[in-house]
């Protein structure tokens, strides 16, 4: 890209901003103009236009662009701007020179109220256009998005080599623990791809264990040679054989979770059954082996399901994860459902999936994550929070990142989070039941544009709870169920 533009008419980083005190004490802004080298750009290139437009209820005008007109929305947000759009004359310059639709009756200039432009560029990495793409329909709300989803699972088999308590598939102590359990078939495999390609996230992971799928090296490859993206991975960790930890070291992975639910050997055994010291030998290895790779961009993570049952050993997971090197611990919240209602029962142990939740003693839970955090700290070790512990910790605890709620109206998850599941069940956030079935659709791609979330985002913008999320303890819903938003009982029509 090139800035031709003489810097009095725009500085890179900047825009309309007053630069100086014109006469009579008014400001004097700078004109926003910059001349954009795309004659190394395709089609697919982007010119992006960054602006802030502080959120203050009143009217927003237009932006325009040569003899387009652009609608602007409140907040920092991107103006795309297709290359195939804009015409290079000469040398594969195009001059852009921004105007505001300035509203009649209301202010002579919008930059007195805060209209500002902070960069201009062009972008040709498809995830960062799609992210861009992305953010804009997040603030625009379509019901069909031109963006694909930024946060994308992938299912990759429902087989697994452990019982967990709190397993919804497996927790079956007796019998085939994987009866009629399958991987992520071919033919799906091959619908789901494309989506990965533009992802910010490609999560890898499954109802059983993602490393009994024998195609997940393939598919670890092909993301890592198509996309310049980050690859996160949820393992038990069972299976972290030298050769797994040079593929996942060597290739796009940037975040490996290890599901632990505990931090002793009593504890892991009561929880998951398997063995603790395998388990602990793996990640020692991989720890060690990521610090001989000096370009090792690998994230290390071990989870936690928070439940009564192993509440003890919370804070000790911080603790171990100090003493073995790894980076962050996540502690997860376990969701009520009325799927959810098995007992486990064990010669030394009972576990109850409704009698487990946390909310049963939420005190005893606050305790628990306050010391597990505070240790975390004090070790030098990164944590993160599901959104339900986020009232619940102590505030000066509560790391911004964590917080993802709003009005219901505000949920962003239609226009940027898809799971398919080996079984080819859609979901669209990790609160609500299946959206839809990637069977009746040719592709992820028309899945994500499908009369099913075509719906869910019409009744979200409008702020009428739709029906797969009634009932869910989502804290968005929860947010539109204390307003007593309105509820639509049945899908609203396909338009």
């Amino acid at each position: 890209m090139q800035l031709g533009a003489s810097p009095s008419q725009i500085k890179y980083g900047s825009g309309w901003y007053p630069t100086e005190h014109a006469e009579g004490g008014s400001f004097a802004w700078m004109a926003t103009a910059a001349t954009v080298d795309v004659s190394a750009s395709g089609n697919d290139d982007i010119v992006v236009v960054e602006y802030s437009y502080p959120a203050l209820g009143s009217p927003i005008p237009d932006l325009v662009v040569g003899d387009k007109r652009y609608q602007l929305y409140p907040g920092y947000n991107s103006l795309l701007i297709p290359v195939s759009e804009v015409t290079a004359p000469q040398a594969g310059l195009v001059s852009l020179n921004l105007e505001i639709d300035r509203l009649a009756g209301f202010y002579e200039d919008q930059r007195d109220l805060g209209l500002k432009v902070h960069r201009i560029y062009v972008e040709s990495d498809p995830v960062v256009i799609n992210y861009k793409k992305t953010q804009a329909a997040i603030a625009s709300r379509p019901e069909v998005c031109d963006n694909t989803p930024i946060v994308y699972m992938i299912g990759v088999t429902d087989r697994c080599n452990l019982r967990c308590v709190i397993c919804l598939k497996h927790h079956e102590q007796d019998g085939d623990n994987n009866k009629d359990l399958i991987d992520l078939p071919d033919p799906s495999l091959e619908k789901l791809m494309p989506l990965a390609y533009s992802a910010q996230m490609v999560l890898l992971l499954g109802y059983g264990e993602p490393l009994l799928n024998k195609r997940l090296p393939e598919i670890i490859d092909d993301i890592s040679a198509k996309a310049d993206n980050s690859i996160e991975m949820i393992t038990n960790g069972l299976l972290l054989s030298p050769q797994w930890i040079d593929k996942i070291l060597s290739r796009n992975v940037r975040v490996l979770s290890i599901s632990m639910d505990a931090a002793t050997p009593d504890g892991y055994e009561r929880m998951r059954g398997g063995s603790y010291e395998k388990v602990i030998r793996n990640v020692q290895a991989l720890v060690a082996e990521r610090a001989k790779r000096k370009n090792a961009k690998l994230e290390i993570r071990m989870n936690m399901a928070v439940t009564r049952a192993n509440i003890t050993e919370v804070p000790l997971l911080s603790e171990l994860a100090a003493d073995l090197g790894v980076d962050t611990v996540e502690f997860r919240h376990l969701h009520e459902n009325p799927l959810h209602a098995w007992r486990v029962e064990k010669p030394d142990f009972v576990f109850d999936y409704n009698d487990a939740l946390i909310e049963n003693d939420p005190e005893e839970c606050r305790i628990a994550l306050n010391d597990a955090i505070r240790r975390a700290k004090r070790r030098g070790v990164r944590y993160i929070l599901d959104a339900p512990f986020v009232g619940l910790v102590d505030d000066e605890l509560v790391i911004a990142a964590d917080v993802e709620v709003g009005e219901y109206h505000e949920c962003p998850h239609p226009w940027r989070w898809l799971m398919v599941t080996a079984a080819g069940d859609a979901y669209t956030c990790c609160w609500a039941p299946p959206l839809a079935k990637l069977a009746d659709y040719s592709s992820g791609a028309e899945l994500w544009n499908g009369h099913e979330y075509r719906r869910l985002r019409r009744n979200i913008k409008a702020g009428i709870v739709d029906p797969l999320c009634a009932g869910v303890t989502c804290p968005f819903q929860q947010k539109a169920i204390s307003k007593d938003a309105p509820v639509n009982e049945k899908p609203a029509p396909v338009i």
